[in-house]
């Protein structure tokens, strides 16, 4: 009764009114069955089979979906229990004996003075004998310093929680300080060993279900973003109403959303320097979520040169500056139909056509693991079938094509399977 109760109150629209119907259908079988039984007419039996088969299709439906699961930390409790469980929490302090009072004088009342430690429960309170009264310039100086670390403190959390949406005061300020301003929030953000240990398959459902994540969303792995201040995180994507989101697992979840006009590329970072010892220390544990999350880790390059032992990888982004690794790249080019784009010598030489930098492009994806051979021979038949029924002319297109062969974009017979489909569509 008391998940039904929850479900009215915080269960998603559908299964309301699921469990609305159901209910009128109850109060119809109630009254089909007093008037059948007092008339003794057969429309009234008749009522009473249809409301039967209404309900059993209304929970057959209601088990399909599911019965929404309500987190419990969701629900806010009534006032009353707080204040009696906050006060079963806290321990009774005993009773004072009254002493006499003298008739003439009259003693002054004395202040308590409390630590800033006994202030939020970190220090148990002293039971020795009270202190002796300070002067009035120490509680005065004592009064103004207590003011100014909290101050103080409630400024710097007050400079951490909007530093990513605050500009700088003086434009001319060193960016060394910015930059090292900027590393601490990330470390603030990412999650620690302790919350990753706590995803279990119940946490994750839950996650999702809060954010309300689209059943066709995809895993990635941000590698890192300065504008959003992201580092080596996993998240979900998934696109819904116009939108690209992305659901960033940090120490505590945090839901991007950036309009799906904005996106119109997927740009590429290529031999960006990397450390496999340092690199994505979350997944350096074994849990269920760096279990989950693991095929999207980055594949590394080495350098062929003996003196360069540093490793890289290829990265890919979107709008906004947000980098994902190689692996997630896939997944982006799944919901994103946009343009890949990548700025090099290749690509911007005037030497070599579009047809050549399209088979180049393709080329880097099949590297990276981004498309698989057979992805990668549909887009080489795609761009060669464009190129043969194109303007150019014929040595343009047998010099791209022997291009292609030496820089082993295609095959020998690929390049001969197409010029004679040159021929064909030229006579």
């Amino acid at each position: 009764m008391r998940k039904i109760i929850n479900t009215f109150r915080y269960g998603s629209l559908y299964t309301k009114k699921i469990l609305f119907y159901a209910l009128l259908d109850i109060i119809a079988f109630v009254v089909f069955g007093i008037l059948a039984f007092n008339t003794r007419l057969m429309i009234y039996f008749f009522g009473l089979v249809v409301c039967v088969f209404i309900f059993i299709f209304l929970m057959q439906t209601l088990s399909i979906h599911g019965m929404d699961e309500i987190n419990p930390a969701d629900i806010p409790p009534k006032e009353k229990k707080v204040k009696k469980q906050k006060a079963a929490k806290e321990p009774k302090e005993p009773k004072a004996t009254k002493e006499p009072k003298e008739p003439k004088e009259s003693k002054p009342k004395k202040k308590l003075h409390f630590s800033i430690k006994e202030f939020f429960g970190l220090q148990d309170k002293k039971t020795d004998k009270p202190e002796k009264e300070e002067s009035h310039k120490e509680k005065v100086h004592k009064g103004t310093s207590l003011k100014q670390k909290q101050q103080q403190n409630g400024e710097a959390g007050q400079k951490i929680r909007h530093a990513h949406a605050e500009k700088p005061e003086h434009p001319t300020q060193n960016r060394s300080d910015e930059d090292e301003e900027n590393k601490n929030l990330i470390v603030i953000r990412q999650v620690s060993d302790e919350t990753a240990d706590s995803y279990d398959k119940r946490k994750i459902k839950r996650t999702l279900y809060k954010y309300k994540v689209k059943r066709d969303h995809r895993l990635v792995i941000v590698d890192f973003s300065k504008k959003y201040m992201i580092k080596q995180c996993p998240a979900y994507i998934w696109v819904a109403d116009k939108q690209f989101n992305m659901l960033l697992l940090e120490e505590e979840p945090r839901h991007l959303a950036i309009p799906i006009g904005r996106i119109r590329e997927i740009t590429y970072l290529k031999k960006q320097s990397a450390n496999v010892d340092t690199d994505y220390p979350l997944f350096h544990r074994n849990n269920l979520l760096t279990a989950v999350f693991k095929p999207y880790l980055p594949d590394y390059t080495y350098n062929t040169v003996a003196s360069d032992k540093n490793s890289y990888k290829n990265l890919y982004g979107i709008t906004g500056g947000i980098y994902f690794t190689n692996k997630s790249a896939k997944n982006l080019f799944d919901l994103l139909n946009v343009e890949f784009q990548v700025d090099d010598k290749v690509t911007t030489s005037s030497k070599v056509n579009i047809f050549f930098k399209d088979a180049y492009k393709a080329n880097i994806m099949l590297r990276d693991n981004v498309i698989d051979a057979n992805g990668y021979a549909d887009s080489i038949a795609n761009t060669l079938e464009n190129m043969t029924k194109s303007t150019i002319s014929y040595m343009e297109f047998k010099d791209t094509l022997d291009l292609m062969i030496k820089n082993k974009l295609i095959t020998q017979d690929f390049a001969s399977h197409y010029m004679g489909m040159w021929d064909k569509f030229k006579r």
